[in-house]
């Protein structure tokens, strides 16, 4: 297999051989028990910011591969939770995960996207069905990766979905761009994290979120079937990200009309637009049967390796 190098890894050593201010994170609970909202034994992350001398910054071990159970609040109190799934390495660049309607996050673990980019089970994914049972949704094939490389994951669910409750038809769509927003900034504080070097990778009304909650953490946003689903402009959005020199991709397929438009609307502003003849809508592309071309987990890995600087030597 071709060896990889490593920009992200070259610029932390650097990094921290120039820098005598280094963020410190750690963990609290800042939330109040409630039984009604927070399941026992949850965690809350928050981020403190500590001054450290050389001396004590602290040491590169990797994390345990367990993955964490987090509950977080967003702007206006709501509790949501998700799920933390640390690299092979620490620090590591965080990809955040944010699910179609219908869905949650165990869609992404599912399909095998999770272990794919933790670069677990022989680079290639996990196992198991899809949550909604349907035959055409088995776990994709994605492409190797290289054996060093290693990303942290963090999934969550949106307001009204899975553990983060089942009134998704009160929810008002525009507040999930605080659950976006939030879950952004929980990423940035977990521990094992580079705080500098997070992307949000979403489909439906994750495509929407990643782009409208992206604020000032991430450093680009990959869009499955985007739609104005949270009563935004993804137009609009994906204009003043690239102002900012957020980097954006957008993909949809022809027989999903309504995400085509959106993606033809951003061609010459986003880094990448792909509309496939066919293949639906959302999580529907990670299907082997379509053989995509270009394949889907390419295109995801293309931009992984290009936003943290991964280059083959």
């Amino acid at each position: 297999m071709k060896k990889f190098g490593f920009l992200f890894i070259f610029s932390l050593v650097m990094a921290s051989c120039t820098t005598s201010s280094p963020l410190k994170t750690t963990a609290q609970n800042p939330i109040p028990t409630n039984p009604e909202t927070i399941e026992p034994n949850s965690t809350v992350i928050t981020v403190e910011t500590e001054i450290l001398e050389p001396s004590d910054i602290p040491s590169l071990t990797p994390l345990s591969p367990e993955p964490q159970r987090i509950e977080f609040r967003t702007s206006d109190g709501r509790v949501l939770v998700g799920r933390y799934f640390p690299a092979k390495v620490n620090p590591a660049p965080v990809v955040v995960l944010m699910h179609w309607a219908g869905g949650n996050k165990s869609d992404w673990e599912i399909i095998g996207m999770t272990t794919w980019l933790i670069n677990l089970n022989g680079n290639h994914g996990g196992e198991g069905l899809f949550s909604r049972n349907e035959p055409s949704f088995l776990p994709y094939t994605f492409p190797e990766m290289p054996d060093e490389l290693s990303f942290a994951v963090f999934t969550f669910d949106f307001r009204g979905f899975g553990e983060s409750g089942n009134d998704a038809n009160s929810v008002d769509p525009e507040s999930w761009i605080l659950d976006a927003s939030a879950a952004y900034e929980i990423a940035s504080s977990l521990p094992g994290i580079d705080q500098e070097r997070i992307v949000g990778i979403g489909a439906s009304i994750g495509a929407d979120g990643v782009v409208d909650g992206c604020g000032k953490v991430c450093l680009g946003a990959l869009s499955i079937s985007p739609g104005n689903f949270l009563k935004q402009s993804y137009e609009m959005t994906v204009k003043e990200l690239n102002e900012r020199s957020i980097k954006t991709v957008c993909i949809a397929a022809e027989d999903d009309p309504g995400s085509v438009v959106e993606c033809k609307k951003v061609r010459g502003i986003s880094e990448m637009v792909i509309n496939y003849p066919a293949g639906g809508h959302g999580m529907m592309l990670f299907d082997n049967k379509l053989s995509l071309d270009p394949n889907i987990g390419m295109v995801i890995q293309d931009f992984l390796f290009d936003i943290f600087g991964v280059v083959q030597n």
